[in-house]
Order: C-alpha cells, then sequence, then structure tokens
C-alpha cells in the first residue's frame, strides 16, 4: 500500500489521492490556521483544486467536507445486519452447488485440453507426412500450445477455487458493510488504506466529490434486498473473469488487514 505523504510533519489524508476534475491534475492540500485575540489557534485543512465555472481560478475545499462525502460513500455500501447474515448464510449454504460447479467446469476444461492434444498429434503427422510445410506447422503447433496452456492455467485455478470464492465474497461482503465504521475509526493511514482499497478514482469538481469503485464494491452499492445480492452472488459464481476478480482482491484484503492492525476487524472473518 502506499505511504501517507507528509508536508511540514503533517499527514495529508488525501494527497495523491485524488486529482482535479478540471485540470487533470492532482488536487494539492494545505493547512491554514489563524490565532484570534484570546490566543486560540484555529486550523483547517483545504483541498485545492480549479473552479469548474472559472477554470483560471483555484478553489480551495474544507478537507471535512471531502471526508465526509468519503465516508458517505462508505455509508452507502453498509448492508443491514439482516441481509448480511442471510447472504453470508446463502454462500456457505451454496458452497456445495459451487463445488459442483467447479467439478464440471474442470471436466470441461480437461475435455478441451485432450481435444488440444489430439489436434497437435494431427498436426505432427500432417507435417511427418508433407501435407502441410514446416512454417506452417510450427506457427499452427504455437497458436494450439498457447491454448493448451491457457486451458490448464484455468484448470490448476479452478481447482484452486474451491475455498478460495467462497472465503473471498464473505470477506468482501462483510468488509463492504463494516467500511463506513472502519473509516471512522481509523488513522489517517489506514483510512488511505481502506480508500485505496475500494475507489478505484477519485475526482474533485469544485466540491463535489466524483468517484467510482473498484470491482466487486461498485457493483455491492445498488442492491436493497437478499433477491438482488443472491442473483449477484450467482452471477459472480458463473463467470470466470467475475470469481478471479474476487479472488485477487480477498488476497489484497488479507493485506490491507494487515495495515489496519489496530483498527477492528474481527467482525470481516465471518469465512
Amino acid at each position: 500500500h502506499k505511504k501517507p505523504f507528509k508536508y511540514a510533519s503533517k499527514e495529508f489524508l488525501f494527497r495523491g489521492l485524488i486529482t482535479c476534475a478540471v485540470s487533470g491534475k492532482v488536487v494539492s492540500s494545505d493547512t491554514k490556521k489563524k490565532v484570534y485575540k484570546n490566543g486560540n489557534v484555529g486550523q483547517w485543512t483545504y483541498l485545492i483544486c480549479h473552479d469548474p465555472e472559472n477554470p483560471k481560478k483555484q478553489k480551495w475545499v474544507r478537507e471535512e467536507k471531502v471526508i465526509a462525502q468519503v465516508a458517505d460513500i462508505f455509508k452507502s455500501l453498509h448492508i443491514p445486519s439482516d441481509i448480511l447474515t442471510n447472504v453470508v448464510a446463502y454462500i456457505r449454504d451454496t458452497d456445495q452447488t459451487e463445488r459442483e460447479f467447479l467439478s464440471r467446469q474442470i471436466s470441461d476444461l480437461q475435455r478441451e485440453s485432450t481435444k488440444i492434444q489430439n489436434r497437435l498429434d494431427t498436426l505432427m503427422d500432417l507435417m511427418l507426412d508433407g501435407v502441410i510445410p514446416m512454417e506452417d506447422y510450427h506457427a499452427k503447433r504455437a497458436s494450439l500450445m498457447d491454448k493448451r496452456e491457457h486451458t490448464d492455467n484455468l484448470i490448476k485455478r479452478n481447482r484452486a477455487g474451491d475455498e478460495g470464492f467462497k472465503n473471498a465474497i464473505i470477506s468482501l461482503v462483510s468488509l463492504s458493510s463494516d467500511a463506513y465504521e472502519l473509516f471512522k475509526g481509523s488513522t489517517i493511514d489506514q483510512k488511505r488504506q481502506l480508500i485505496n482499497f475500494v475507489f478505484s478514482n477519485l475526482q474533485l469538481k469544485g466540491t463535489t466529490l466524483c468517484y467510482s469503485l473498484k470491482k466487486p464494491f461498485d457493483q455491492f452499492i445498488n442492491l436493497t434486498n437478499c433477491q438482488e445480492w443472491r442473483a449477484l452472488i450467482d452471477d459472480f459464481r458463473i463467470h470466470n473473469n467475475s470469481r478471479e476478480i474476487i479472488v485477487s482482491q480477498f488476497t489484497s484484503l488479507e493485506q490491507l488487514k494487515e495495515g489496519l492492525n489496530g483498527a477492528d476487524t474481527n467482525h470481516l472473518d465471518r469465512t
């Protein structure tokens, strides 16, 4: 994960994480102080971008306004406890279905691998019999070898995915539900790690934070009931690309949990 930027011994939460929607440049941060007559000192951190209505003019936005918007996004990822319990139970209950699906996938892939090997054998016979020239043989053989390697890799990933997908999706769903509380109770460095894990893009357009979420969080945000969650879980299960993204995110999540050491992450271990 990225280390927090420091300026004048102060850590800035958003430094390096947000770009200006107007200029496309990285938004900078600065702290201003004011000493009152009674001796008290006020201090405010600002994000500096360009004004959408006047691009040549800088706009200073209070950091707490942007933090509030990020917190609201994390809050929108929260899953009510009754739905979360139902979703986690559904993932566990359908684990056998998942294993049967993987078994069918592996069988199909093994048949495909055998078919490719047969084509390689036939290709060799055609070359030895002089039916095809050597250069055509090498080109077609290289193509078939690439296909076989890809198929064999899919077989390995499916065999490794029995427990991987179930644990990954439960952990990511749990993180999504708990992200708001984790964000509130974390240090600046931990907040940065959480933002990096969930968001794929952050832009500041005036005082408005524009954003996109990484997969699968971008698909979690609009779900409102158990039926929608079940349909999404089933969709993840049958699409290899989605499965790979989720399992990959799970690996990153384990690193994130290490980075969140000190924050309460025990509730993420629902697997």
